[in-house]
């Protein structure tokens, strides 16, 4: 794979790791893209059979929270965080960010302090830069990807946001 592509697409790394990914390796692989930065879809992930095996047995909280990512807000994080794994500050900026971009879509943004209070964002001062940086890094220059059977939703849907 070349380099140009790898910048052009950023999941295909991952899936192509995901195609030989069992176990622990593909909880590794579930932390490392859900910390990623370019990558924010996660649907086509959720159909490689590796990762699919986890949804039950002692890493079924891997899958669930690539489940999150690919179709959840940070606001579903928080009222099953006790039964997800812990997101590191990388995963839930990113969370945030995504969270961001669907109530946006959603709402239209008829009131963007309402959309952000929805995605359970603490910090006031942060609001605006939080707003700008979700828009900047994940709406620009999209390119479709191969949607999968089980790819719904903006996160879901093979598109990839860089």
């Amino acid at each position: 794979m070349t380099s140009e592509k790898q910048a052009s697409n950023p999941l295909e790394a991952f899936v192509l790791l995901a195609k030989g990914a069992k176990g622990a390796a593909a909880v590794e692989l579930i932390k490392q893209v859900t910390e990623a930065p370019g990558v924010y879809v996660f649907g086509e992930l959720l159909d490689m059979p590796g990762i699919t095996e986890l949804s039950t047995g002692d890493h079924a909280q891997y899958f669930h929270l690539l489940q999150l990512f690919a179709f959840g807000t940070y606001s579903d994080y928080l009222e099953k965080k006790d039964s997800l794994p812990f997101l590191s500050p990388a995963m839930a900026k990113k969370l945030r960010h995504l969270t961001i971009v669907s109530l946006a879509t959603k709402n239209k943004v008829e009131n963007i302090k309402k959309t952000l209070s929805k995605s359970q964002s603490q910090q006031q001062d942060g609001d605006d830069s939080m707003v700008t940086e979700s828009a900047s890094s994940t709406t620009t220059d999209t390119k479709p990807v191969k949607k999968t059977s089980k790819s719904k939703g903006l996160r879901g849907s093979g598109k990839i946001f860089k």
